[in-house]
């Protein structure tokens, strides 16, 4: 049983870190790759990026 804790945990980490890195490097793409003007990467997610990084949202 307590192997089967270990492993399961280490699963869930590792799945984490990965998880992680995938959102970094596409978060990384947004930022670097297209501009507003690129066909179909453009409008769908550099445009609403460049909106996310130039008006942040308040908490208010």
């Amino acid at each position: 049983m307590f192997i089967f804790i270990i492993e399961n945990t280490a699963w869930l980490i590792g799945l984490f870190l990965l998880v992680d890195l995938l959102a970094g490097v596409f978060h990384w793409a947004e930022d670097t790759l297209g501009n507003v003007d690129t066909p179909i990467w453009g409008p769908f997610f550099v445009a609403p990026n460049v909106i996310h990084h130039n008006a942040p949202p308040r908490d208010e």
